[in-house]
């Protein structure tokens, strides 16, 4: 078989089979627990939360105007507002 470097630990190893990526279960389980925890970040950075403070703000513009939500954006941006 083909010896290669374990991408977890870095030490070499003989591949059993072709698609082997570490050396032994545990750098298996160390590499997969840090990926699913960046995979949970980024998914964690794509929710709203930041851009709620500005709907809520738009929102009350638009309570305001007597305006749905829906209708005020649609007025705002053929410059009706």
């Amino acid at each position: 078989m083909k010896t290669v470097k374990c991408e977890w630990c870095g030490k070499a190893f003989e591949k059993i089979t072709n698609n082997m990526l570490y050396c032994c279960p545990e750098c298996r389980y160390e590499a997969t627990k840090k990926k699913l925890k960046i995979r949970y970040e980024e998914k964690s950075a794509k929710k709203p939360g930041a851009n709620q403070k500005e709907i809520i703000r738009v929102m009350r513009i638009a309570a305001e105007h007597g305006m749905s939500y829906g209708k005020y954006v649609n007025a705002a941006a053929k410059g009706m507002i």
